[in-house]
């Protein structure tokens, strides 16, 4: 299969959280200009003749869903790819494992018995992932956990939180607090995104605050796990 950003004039949208995660994925860029439009931070350059933008969009869903709206409006990318960590919640999922959403869903959301828990009331419950995207992904040798992704405003670390999130999602992978509203503002727009998440830590297994701290006190094991997360990026510009 040939991947359509393979071809030049196309866009290539990179959303993350925070600069700690940026900085270990700024390298994918070349020719790199820094830019802000109407409170949006980016970095603008090109990976294999394709236009790449690394948007800074801030912790939490208002924050994600504001800055892929803008950059969807500024740039009508071809598609965008979430990128961060994440808490691993299922019990095969260890620290430094990468999570590949194949569809995403919030674990916060209560809009009545109407709808399923999770789901805003007039969208789907779960966002699907650019099918192109987990199969431009797959033809790789890299190893990764795909499936269902959940997101809510919140850290998580209360014992009976977490055993609600896997009761109610038993096949959720991982939980973040940004992958569900940049999937539903992308779902609005009508744009092609992924969700490509490292584990930082392990809720309900030991104490989370620890491990993600840990985990970004290590700048060796950071780069380890953010490797694999280029190689597949720049899977989709081959």
């Amino acid at each position: 299969m040939t991947n359509s950003l393979s071809v030049s004039n196309k866009t290539l949208a990179l959303i993350v959280a925070m600069p700690k995660e940026a900085f270990l994925i700024e390298s994918f860029l070349q020719e790199v200009e820094t830019i802000q439009v109407a409170g949006l931070k980016a970095l603008v350059g090109q990976h294999n003749g394709v236009k790449v933008v690394l948007a800074l969009s801030g912790i939490g869903k208002v924050a994600a869903a504001v800055t892929t709206a803008e950059v969807i409006r500024t740039y009508a990318p071809d598609y965008i790819v979430n990128i961060g960590v994440s808490g691993g919640i299922h019990e095969s999922v260890e620290q430094g494992d990468i999570i590949i959403a194949e569809q995403v869903c919030y674990h916060d959301v209560f809009c009545g018995t109407e709808v399923a828990w999770g789901q805003v009331q007039g969208f789907p419950l779960h966002y699907l992932s650019a099918q192109s995207l987990l199969e431009v992904f797959q033809k790789t040798s890299l190893l990764y956990h795909q499936g269902l992704v959940v997101c809510g405003d919140r850290f998580l670390t209360n014992p009976e939180e977490f055993e609600f999130i896997r009761t109610t999602f038993p096949q959720a992978l991982s939980i973040d607090m940004e992958s569900a509203a940049i999937a539903q503002t992308c779902y609005i727009y009508q744009t092609p995104f992924a969700i490509i998440r490292a584990i930082s830590d392990t809720p309900g297994r030991g104490d989370s605050y620890q491990q993600y701290s840990c985990f970004w006190e290590d700048e060796s094991l950071q780069r380890k796990v953010f490797q694999p997360i280029l190689q597949l990026l720049n899977s989709i510009t081959q």
